[in-house]
């Protein structure tokens, strides 16, 4: 007997068979009056890591500093993301995490963050 590879083929709701590929995350930070903001769009995994530690190195100071991350535009995070921000907490930043929702949120909150970062109240 001789076994076929097959391609899986991937339905979405419109009926294209063709996968979507994901808009590459991006990082931007502003500034609510003395306070950063670090806004994140789209997924965020350990490809997205390497930019996002810059991001945070840039930011730490001898003193504690508080961060606003903004995850309002955020799809995804996992444990490799959440590892970086345990890493700037520990050098000094302090985050309050913004517009956490669905598997970004669920995801923080898995990995204990509540007990470690302070979280907007939605609305």
């Amino acid at each position: 007997m001789r076994l076929r590879r097959c391609r899986p083929t991937l339905l979405s709701v419109s009926g294209s068979t063709e996968r979507e590929a994901a808009p590459a995350p991006s990082i931007d930070v502003g500034w609510d009056g003395g306070t950063p903001v670090i806004r994140l769009t789209g997924e965020f995994d350990l490809s997205a890591r390497p930019a996002l530690e810059r991001q945070l190195d840039s930011l730490q100071t001898a003193d504690r500093r508080t961060v606003v991350l903004d995850l309002t535009a955020t799809t995804f995070i996992d444990s490799t993301v959440v590892n970086a921000l345990v890493a700037a907490y520990r050098n000094g930043i302090d985050f309050v995490i913004r517009g956490a929702s669905g598997v970004p949120r669920n995801a923080l909150e898995v990995l204990g963050m509540p007990d470690l970062f302070v979280f907007e109240p939605k609305g």
